[in-house]
């Protein structure tokens, strides 16, 4: 079986980690990004998948929340599992749990890495 498209928001994350956002450096999009989840200590990579928040002024939690995997997965998986990442079709749960195997490490770890690297304390 294929898999369906990538998903949009793991294609604009990568774009966003290497390109920026609104004319903002991946780096300086850190900052907002933190401040959202911070207010919204709830909010899980699947649940981000499934349901963006929609941008304001220059926090996109979607594409800058997953500018931040894309970072995260290469930086410990390499091009192999950017690869992987890409290729996981578009389905939410599909999409963290082959980021979480590419890095060794279960979904709700995921989503602790993740807030860390974004900032979240």
């Amino acid at each position: 079986m294929v898999p369906s498209r990538t998903s949009s928001l793991v294609v604009e994350g990568l774009m966003t980690w290497t390109g920026g956002s609104a004319g903002v450096e991946y780096v300086d999009l850190l900052p907002g990004l933190a401040k959202y989840l911070s207010n919204h200590r709830d909010l899980t990579l699947e649940g981000l998948l499934e349901n963006p928040p929609p941008r304001v002024g220059s926090v996109d939690v979607g594409y800058d929340g997953l500018a931040v995997v894309c970072k995260i997965v290469f930086g410990r998986a390499g091009l192999a599992g950017l690869r992987a990442l890409l290729s996981a079709g578009s389905d939410p749960r599909t999409v963290v749990s082959t980021a979480a195997r590419a890095l060794g490490v279960s979904p709700a770890e995921l989503n602790s890495m993740w807030r860390k690297e974004c900032g979240v304390r």
